[in-house]
């Protein structure tokens, strides 16, 4: 029994160890997968500049081309073609306007995903490094059992010499 009990505790102690690498397996790609979260976070935050940028232009198009049409207002008769140059160049500012738009929603959509797959991911490291902690208890009771039975064993050898 002593015997079975050491074979035991010896496999619960190999099969903790085995269980440890892959927690630690686990615990080295959360990590790598929070490095490349921040990068992308950087990327969006990149792309968010870029957006204001090109809202600006924009701002700045429509804006030359209200003044453009004015001066062909001005021109009478001769800013005619001017005109309607300037209500193309308006309406094209207005639908970048509205797409650059659109890709900030979806930029701050991408942001806060990324927030919440961030979130998530240090909710697994910090479960992963309590379940470390758990596993090295675990083998820890193993060694004291497969100890344990060592001892038993032993004392139950030195039993039957004495009988």
């Amino acid at each position: 029994m002593a015997t079975q009990l050491h074979s035991r505790s010896e496999a619960g102690i190999k099969n903790s160890e085995d269980l440890l690498v892959t927690i630690q397996r686990i615990s080295k790609e959360s990590e790598e997968n929070m490095k490349n979260l921040g990068q992308l976070q950087k990327q969006a935050e990149s792309i968010k500049g870029i957006v204001k940028t090109i809202q600006g232009i924009a701002s700045q198009t429509n804006l030359l081309a209200l003044n453009a049409a004015i001066e062909a207002a001005r021109a009478g008769e001769y800013g005619r073609g001017f005109d309607v140059v300037a209500k193309e160049v308006r309406k094209l500012s207005v639908r970048v306007e509205q797409s650059i738009s659109e890709v900030k929603d979806n930029v701050e959509g991408i942001v806060h995903e990324i927030g919440q797959v961030t979130e998530g991911i240090i909710r697994v490291s910090d479960n992963v490094e309590k379940t470390n902690v758990q596993i090295n208890v675990t083998t820890d009771d193993f060694i004291e059992i497969a100890s344990a039975a060592e001892a038993l064993d032993d004392r139950s050898k030195q039993f039957i010499e004495i009988i």
